[in-house]
């Protein structure tokens, strides 16, 4: 979860725990802009890599895979061949980077605006910086 690091503290607390000891309005809707800049970001991650995997044998049956994890089969099947890459290999490939470039828009949106707009909220509670 999220932790906060107190201004005159010098320990750190989980933002949930500190958020209920305040127990008022503002804290109230910090916790929800927190659980929603949570939602937020397990979305992205979830383009990027199959977050529901359990390690069983029947997980490339149930879930779908992502980017990263078809990134890596490409790899592997270009790498070991005798031949260049072919022309579908390479069209797969653009297809991924493309994605892979729209989560990556996606991550650097939620980092720079809505991560910088909680942290603000943070600060204007007096509590520290999220980490």
């Amino acid at each position: 979860g999220v932790v906060v690091v107190g201004r005159n503290q010098q320990r750190e607390r989980p933002l949930e725990a500190v958020l209920e000891d305040r127990d008022d309005d503002a804290s109230k809707a910090l916790a929800a802009a927190a659980d929603s800049l949570d939602e937020r970001l397990i979305a992205a991650e979830q383009g990027l890599f199959q977050m529901r995997a359990t390690g069983t044998g029947q997980d490339g049956i149930r879930y779908p895979t992502r980017v990263i994890e078809r990134l890596g089969y490409l790899f592997t099947t270009v790498s070991v061949g005798d031949f260049p890459p072919t022309d579908q290999q390479g069209e797969v490939h653009a297809v991924l980077r493309e994605r892979l470039l729209r989560i990556q828009d996606e991550l650097e949106a939620i980092l720079d605006d809505d991560l910088a707009e909680f942290n603000r909220r943070v600060q204007a509670l007096g509590l520290g910086v999220i980490s």
